[in-house]
């Protein structure tokens, strides 16, 4: 529900010349938005899923040296695997359970593994250890498939780094680019993607953050479609650069009011 949209802890004070007090401000994040959290989920089941596929490698050729009779046949070769698979995945839960609960850990996972739209908190914790470790899993499984079909077709492994890279980009820069926490006013809309936390420049994502203020009068066109509690607005303003944010089903209305 839109009602239920958070409030933003990082929303400015209106401007000096500003007499228009807030109709409505939110912040969406993962955890109140499904659409943020399927970007979530979907990144880091590519980036998750290499470093599970790399340390698995390395745990498959360590057991393969310890067992290489059992490690002979195709049977025995299968077994190494999933047994490498199984234990990879726990000793990567195990490290990311172990950084969300001391302090310096979440401090680390925020400055490797932030958050866009909440600075606040990591990637890691916006989502369950265990649903994280499964997406990892699954992109790792995925991988290897691309990996050996391309190698079965005797083309270079870049053949699938190359668009699945793409496919990640995208992903990562509307994560990080797409305005979701903002302010509406009377007259102005103010959006804004990565809000810094606190003062301007305290962490270093403080020169990331990106805010438009938009004069409601000057849009002329919204277009809209919603993904369940989120909806995404596209507003046409004429000769200005168009913009694109998501918000809470209860703005678009406003704005389309």
């Amino acid at each position: 529900m839109a009602d239920d949209a958070t409030r933003s802890p990082f929303e400015r004070p209106p401007t000096e010349d500003s007499t228009s007090h807030p109709i409505e401000t939110w912040q969406l994040t993962p955890t109140n938005s499904r659409l943020l959290r399927g970007l979530l989920y979907a990144s880091w089941t590519i980036s998750g899923g290499f470093v599970v596929l790399l340390a698995t490698l390395s745990a498959f050729l360590a057991l393969e040296g310890a067992v290489p009779s059992r490690a002979g046949s195709m049977p025995g070769l299968t077994v190494v695997v999933v047994v490498a698979l199984v234990v990879t995945l726990a000793g990567f839960g195990w490290l990311l359970t172990r950084l969300v609960r001391c302090r310096h850990g979440r401090t680390f996972l925020r400055l490797r593994a932030p958050e866009p739209s909440d600075p606040t908190r990591s990637v890691v914790e916006h989502a369950p250890i265990r649903s994280l470790v499964a997406f990892a899993g699954v992109g790792a499984v995925i991988h290897a498939g691309g990996f050996a079909l391309v190698l079965s077709l005797e083309r270079s492994s870049f053949w699938y780094l190359l668009p699945v890279g793409a496919v990640y980009a995208i992903l990562v820069a509307v994560r990080w680019w797409l305005p979701t926490a903002s302010r509406l006013t009377d007259d102005v809309l103010v959006v804004t993607s990565f809000p810094h936390e606190g003062a301007a420049g305290s962490r270093w994502f403080g020169t990331l953050e990106t805010t438009l203020e938009i004069d409601r009068a000057s849009i002329q066109r919204v277009r809209a479609r919603s993904l369940g509690e989120t909806t995404l607005v596209w507003l046409d303003r004429g000769r200005s650069a168009s913009v694109v944010a998501a918000v809470p089903p209860s703005v678009r209305d406003r704005l389309e009011g």
